[in-house]
């Protein structure tokens, strides 16, 4: 198995992977570049163009699972925009998972089609005006205050590679993402997320 992580977050869930372990699963997960502990003071943390750029790290994982574990099954476990990033490597490359485990995945703005229509043309322009431009401030840190054991939550994590709140420091770039399956299948929709930069 190979859990892949959400949007401004990376692997510390200790407690998951001794779970799939203890049920017999080769338990692997991996920080996408850009997050987690691949941060470097050059990064712009979070910062993508296109999601098929973190294929080459997952080419990498899984040439690591089969050499280690050559009879097992791959299952790609994805986590919020891991869940989209899972997905898309699934449908592109078929031959290397055997299953695909979605956990709240981020797929597409919340939105009806005419929502997400609108919202993929705002962030296009914008994106192509200032690509790593200031985002408002979408969470005052709520969510990290119930879960980080930081404050009222029970996860240990580093609060530099998973910042407390997405603010004003954060930048988002426009990528493209196909959308197999919706109506007005095309070559891709404009999309935040995964491709968005975080600054702690």
């Amino acid at each position: 198995m190979l859990y892949l992580h959400g949007w401004s977050d990376y692997f510390f869930q200790r407690e998951l992977a001794e779970f799939f372990s203890a049920a017999g699963a080769d338990f692997y997960a991996v920080d996408l570049r850009n997050y987690g502990r691949n941060l470097t003071a050059q990064s712009t943390p979070g910062y993508i163009t296109d999601l098929q750029e973190y294929f080459a790290e997952l080419d990498a994982a899984h040439r690591i699972m089969r050499a280690e574990h050559p009879q097992n099954r791959v299952v790609l476990l994805g986590h919020s925009t891991g869940g989209l990033t899972a997905s898309l490597y699934a449908a592109q490359n078929p031959q290397k998972v055997d299953a695909l485990v979605l956990n709240s995945p981020w797929l597409e703005f919340q939105a009806t089609e005419f929502g997400r229509t609108a919202i993929s043309a705002l962030f296009a322009a914008g994106s192509r005006l200032n690509p790593l431009r200031e985002l408002p401030r979408v969470d005052p840190g709520f969510y990290t205050r119930s879960v980080s054991s930081a404050y009222d939550g029970e996860w240990d994590y580093n609060l530099q590679w998973r910042p407390p709140q997405l603010s004003d420091h954060h930048r988002v770039r426009q990528r493209r993402v196909p959308r197999p399956g919706h109506r007005g299948e095309g070559p891709g929709a404009a999309a935040a997320g995964a491709g968005a930069a975080l600054r702690p």
